[in-house]
């Protein structure tokens, strides 16, 4: 038995996010955004999400996922930052107490200026911004 949604969709097809990314704003603020609920021509089942619930933590063993969650908006702002710290950014889809896989691990380094890194999942490419 796979679990379902509460309208009998298997979890597993719950639809998730595409064209991930993760930039820093400033030292002290991140972003975490999205194309919301893209679902494959081969997916029938999939269930559109109710809200999209995303995690965040510093780099290293021992440091605990922060947890944020939005309505089908298509980003995360983070504004408890520390400058020159490399963090890791993860998330799933929401379909009434459900949750999809988890997608992808994203880097995110706050810089010490306004020199902005955006990083791109799944491909983990990054790029200077001015």
């Amino acid at each position: 038995n796979q679990p379902q949604t509460a309208s009998g969709v298997p979890i597993a097809v719950i639809a998730v996010p595409a064209g991930i990314q993760a930039e820093a704003k400033s030292p002290t603020v991140g972003r975490v955004f999205w194309t919301p609920y893209v679902v494959a021509p081969t997916t029938p089942l999939a269930d559109k999400p109710d809200s999209y619930h995303v995690e965040y933590k510093k780099v290293g063993a021992g440091f605990e996922w922060f947890k944020s969650s939005t309505l089908l908006e298509n980003q995360v702002i983070m504004n408890d930052l520390e400058p020159s710290t490399q963090y890791q950014a993860r998330m799933q889809s929401k379909k009434g107490t459900f949750f999809s896989a988890v997608v992808g691990v994203l880097a995110l380094a706050t810089p010490t200026t306004n020199y902005v890194k955006q990083c791109i999942v799944p491909y983990f490419s990054c790029y200077a911004l001015q």
